[in-house]
């Protein structure tokens, strides 16, 4: 099931609102997208990404589902699936009635895990939105169009008392209580697994591809494995945040401020749930801390702040300006090596001399001056490494 959703950026709001339309209907469900085109637009905008949805019709829904089906295949490869996992990952988006997508497989043609999990995924879904009983009416009224008849007949006569049993359960811990024992990885094997969930991360936008990997490097360069570890997964929660914030051109509200601020914590929540994780928890989710107190989420200062925590910091700063993002163009190195140790100087630190695009020195030299803090003064251009820069604006230093 963990895997069903592997490709998925959309919000949790909009993945449940979008199950409540049949999507074995395809009206039903181009209705659906026709209202969600173009959030946050009004007028002209608005009108030309109705009009995108429209004309890209079944054929655009059916490049976008089978590039999903594709990134979950090649994620379930790295992570050493069976076939059996794997076909199952290339029906996620087909139904019983044939009107699914990419290839529109139909009945027993798509494999019975894959027809258990997809109408488990919606039960539970539908079930906290609109309740047991609207759910129950609304997987009743799908039955041998979206779902399998005879699995859908289990589901009504049995639903409650499932649903009695999980509703209040952490289903996170007794997931991970039912996986099956398996041998310790060894190194190799831990560091694929951690790029997995580094690329995993990444793929949430288009402008982060390949951003944890780079951070990764850095930090090897820097600080050593350890470092490099943590900064492979320092962005882990980025998939809590929807891509209406993460890909907006434009200045942030407050708002979404706080949603970006909240992606360290679900980092921290996310490496907690797993022992060897565990001990990545403390470095991933500084990555966004500043030696000022400014940072976030926790707010930490640099007496709190080791060198690790820091080096991940300054190498995801760095890695961030020599990027382009939505609202502005990337830096070339030696301007955000420089803009670095600008920061340090502005904010009163005394970065050491270091040769290269990278400041190595400057990043791992005394213990109180390893990361440029946020917010120096508002006339630098490039003012940290939030993902809005100084308010009211964005920075074109951000993520």
């Amino acid at each position: 099931m963990p895997l069903k959703s592997l490709p998925c950026s959309a919000t949790r709001s909009l993945r449940a609102e979008s199950l409540r339309a049949d999507s074995g209907s395809p009206a039903e469900f181009l209705q659906m997208a026709v209202s969600h085109a173009g959030p946050g637009r009004s007028g002209i905008g608005r009108l030309g990404a109705v009009l995108s949805v429209v004309a890209g019709g079944r054929g655009a829904a059916g490049l976008n589902f089978r590039m999903a089906c594709e990134v979950a295949d090649a994620l379930a490869v790295r992570l050493g699936m069976t076939e059996q996992v794997r076909a199952a990952l290339g029906a996620n988006f087909e139904r019983w009635n044939g009107r699914g997508l990419p290839t529109g497989s139909r009945g027993n043609v798509i494999p019975r895990p894959m027809r258990v999990a997809q109408l488990a995924h919606q039960f539970e879904v539908i079930a906290r939105v609109e309740g047991i009983t609207g759910a129950a009416e609304i997987i009743e009224a799908r039955r041998g169009k979206a779902y399998d008849p005879d699995l859908t007949d289990l589901i009504l006569e049995r639903g409650s008392r499932w649903w009695q049993a999980v509703e209040s359960a952490d289903c996170g811990d007794r997931a991970l209580g039912m996986a099956p024992t398996t041998p310790p990885l060894d190194d190799a094997d831990t560091h694929q697994a951690l790029l997995v969930l580094a690329d995993l991360a990444d793929l949430k936008s288009p402008w982060t591809n390949g951003h944890s990997r780079a951070v990764a490097a850095l930090a090897l360069q820097a600080s050593g494995p350890t470092a490099q570890a943590a900064a492979l997964v320092h962005d882990l929660g980025r998939v809590a945040v929807p891509n209406t914030i993460w890909d907006k051109p434009g200045a942030l509200t407050r708002d979404e401020r706080d949603r970006v601020e909240s992606h360290s914590l679900v980092t921290d929540q996310l490496l907690r749930r797993v022992p060897y994780t565990a001990a990545l928890a403390g470095p991933a989710a500084a990555a966004h801390e500043r030696l000022d107190g400014s940072g976030y989420h926790r707010r930490l200062t640099a007496a709190q702040l080791d060198e690790t925590q820091r080096v991940i910091a300054a190498a995801d700063c760095y890695q961030a300006m020599t990027s382009d993002r939505p609202h502005r163009g990337a830096l070339a190195p030696d301007d955000a090596a420089a803009e670095l140790r600008a920061m340090l100087v502005r904010a009163g630190w005394t970065p050491r001399p270091s040769n290269g695009s990278w400041p190595r020195q400057a990043t791992v030299g005394p213990p109180d001056r390893h990361c440029p803090p946020v917010s120096p003064p508002a006339r630098s251009r490039y003012s940290g490494c939030w993902p809005w820069g100084s308010a009211p604006g964005r920075s074109p230093t951000g993520w």
